[in-house]
């Protein structure tokens, strides 16, 4: 029995899997394959790896790749300027897509997948069921952290983008069949514009049962990290990651005199955050590594200061699953429903915050260890990729079949 077909719309490639952004797309294009034949439109001026084509020809039943020119992008982003519409929407416009997705005849897919706001321009002509997959309320974080960042270029960027974002967003939610959200707070704000459906997150069911192969890994003998340390891990040229280890540098690790040394795991670390490592003998900057949980399993805490940005930290409930102490910002907790403070992991927003939890685990090494077990079993009981397959699917089905029914 031949599957129904779907498109979807990626505005980047996934591999390396080294972003929540690769890692949800990765898991959702393998649960859609077990029920669509997938057609995929893949913007990228990246060549693929051998694995990422391999992933493809083994889950899609066709992929093609579209290829967005410097001038194409710095006219997108005018053409957006002038028209009131995001600049990272113009960003990724691209004509030959655009045209392409014009031509497609009317029955030949089921439904369009259009993966977060910027791919949502494509849309606009489509007459099929439309799954938008916003997964953040980019407008919504952009307008907290035009508050909350230091920086002043990026402050400025985003209180001009989120009045944009909000109100293009808006129109895009209007306009789906269903809007995907990870974040209930987003889901909510949302829920009166259009049809809005949280979904939870998932975390690999591997890291539930970790175990590091030491001999694998050498960053640790490289970079000469002590026994006892805490840990930040993160794409280290996104924004909010870089802006969460500055304020740590800042405003904790800098103020204490009894601290634990930092190893910041993740890769493309900024100038700046590779600097920290030549500024502070005890911070440890690792960059990109095949195995990251190695140096993850084993610090004493996992930290996530995170003071600008939004949507759900994919790297917290990861550390989670893993049973590690996390302490966390109020504003990294705030989407990950259900879980406590005391129970599932600690907020910690200020100096005193952290060192008390440090001096006690400096104190008691068990200390912390309930914490992470309660951890670990609340993302297995409620952020498994199955669960967030589940959901979706459900979803999808229904608003599949509900588009032609209303029509006949």
């Amino acid at each position: 029995m031949n599957k129904p077909s779907i498109l979807m719309i990626l505005p980047r490639k996934l591999f390396p899997l080294v972003s929540g952004y690769s890692l949800k797309n990765y898991n959702l294009l393998k649960i859609l394959s077990t029920q669509y034949a997938v057609d995929l439109c893949l913007l990228t001026n990246k060549e693929l790896s051998e694995e990422e084509s391999e992933f493809y020809a083994k889950y899609l039943d066709n992929i093609r790749i579209f290829r967005i020119s410097k001038a194409e992008r710095i006219r997108g982003m005018i053409g957006a300027f002038f028209c009131g519409n995001p600049l990272q929407v113009g960003l990724y416009h691209s004509k030959t897509l655009k045209k392409y997705i014009e031509d497609i005849p009317d029955g030949k897919y089921q439904g369009c997948i259009c993966e977060l706001v910027r791919t949502m321009l494509y849309s606009e002509n489509l007459t099929m069921p439309i799954m938008f997959d916003m997964v953040d309320s980019i407008g919504l974080n952009y307008q907290k952290s035009a508050h909350e960042t230091s920086d002043i270029l990026y402050k400025m960027y985003y209180k001009f983008e989120s009045k944009r974002l909000l109100k293009f967003e808006k129109k895009c939610i209007e306009k789906a069949d269903i809007t995907f959200l990870f974040n209930k707070e987003e889901q909510m704000y949302w829920e009166n514009v259009g049809n809005v459906c949280w979904l939870p997150h998932g975390v690999r069911e591997e890291l539930l049962h970790y175990e590091a192969d030491h001999s694998r890994e050498k960053n640790v003998v490289e970079h000469k990290i002590p026994s006892d340390y805490v840990a930040f891990i993160g794409k280290m040229n996104y924004r909010p990651n870089v802006d969460a280890v500055l304020w740590y540098v800042e405003h904790i690790h800098s103020k204490l005199a009894e601290r634990y040394p930092l190893v910041v795991i993740g890769a493309y670390p900024t100038n700046e955050i590779q600097q920290l490592g030549n500024k502070f003998p005890d911070i440890y900057v690792t960059g990109y590594m095949d195995d990251p949980y190695e140096l993850l399993g084993e610090a004493k805490a996992v930290i996530a200061p995170m003071q600008t940005g939004g949507g759900i930290q994919n790297k917290v409930l990861e550390a989670m699953a893993m049973g590690k102490l996390n302490l966390v910002s109020s504003k990294a907790a705030e989407p990950i429903s259900g879980a406590e403070s005391g129970k599932e992991f600690l907020i910690c927003n200020d100096l005193d915050d952290y060192q008390q939890a440090y001096e006690a685990l400096m104190r008691d090494p068990n200390y912390g260890k309930e914490i992470g077990e309660n951890a670990k079993s609340f993302i297995q009981e409620n952020f498994t990729w199955e669960r967030y397959g589940k959901v979706y699917l459900e979803q999808m089905k229904l608003h599949l079949q509900k588009r032609p029914d209303e029509e006949a």
